[in-house]
C-alpha cells in the first residue's frame, strides 16, 4: 500500500470520507460534488485507500451513489457508522472501527467531513488528521472544488 505523505511524522495510508454534506449534496438531486473525480483520482494514483465514514444505511448510500454517477469501485469499504439516540444526528462518530480494521495508527487515516462536531472533532480526539469541508447541502451550490484540498 503506498502511501501519502503530509508532514514529517506519519504517512496517510487511509481516507475516510463523509458522503451526505461532503461529497454528495444533502438536500436536493444527488450530483458530485465539485472535483471529487479528480480527488478520487489523485488518491488513486497515490495508492491510497479510501472508504467511506457515512450515518446512511449503505444500500441507500449506493443507490445516490448510483444517481450521481459516482464510481463505488473507488472505496475499499463503505463503513456504517450508526449512532444512537433521540438525537443521533448530533452525537460524533466512531472512527475506531476504521482504525481497527485496517490496523492504523490514528495519525494515518485522514478523515474529510463536512460537520466538525460529527466527523472533525472525533477524529482529531483520536488522533486523526482532519479536513473540513463546506458543507454541500443543494448540488446547485457546488461551488466548493474538491480538487483544491492541500492533501497532495
Amino acid at each position: 500500500m503506498r502511501t501519502l505523505i503530509v508532514d514529517d511524522k506519519k504517512k496517510i495510508k487511509i481516507i475516510a470520507l463523509d458522503v451526505y454534506g461532503t461529497i454528495l449534496p444533502t438536500k436536493g438531486m444527488q450530483v458530485k460534488r465539485k472535483g471529487l473525480d479528480t480527488l478520487l483520482q489523485k488518491c488513486k494514483n497515490q495508492g491510497l485507500t479510501l472508504c467511506t465514514s457515512s450515518d446512511a444505511n449503505t444500500s441507500d448510500m449506493l443507490k445516490d451513489f448510483k444517481k450521481a454517477g459516482l464510481d463505488s469501485n473507488y472505496f475499499d469499504k463503505f463503513f456504517e457508522m450508526k449512532r444512537k439516540g433521540k438525537r443521533f444526528y448530533e452525537l460524533p462518530k466512531n472512527f475506531t472501527p476504521i482504525l481497527k480494521y485496517y490496523n492504523l495508527d490514528s495519525e494515518e487515516l485522514l478523515v474529510i467531513g463536512d460537520k466538525i462536531h460529527r466527523d472533525i472533532m472525533p477524529a482529531q480526539d483520536l488522533g486523526c488528521k482532519t479536513i473540513l469541508v463546506p458543507e454541500y447541502k443543494i448540488h446547485l451550490y457546488n461551488e466548493f472544488d474538491l480538487n483544491n484540498l492541500s492533501v497532495f
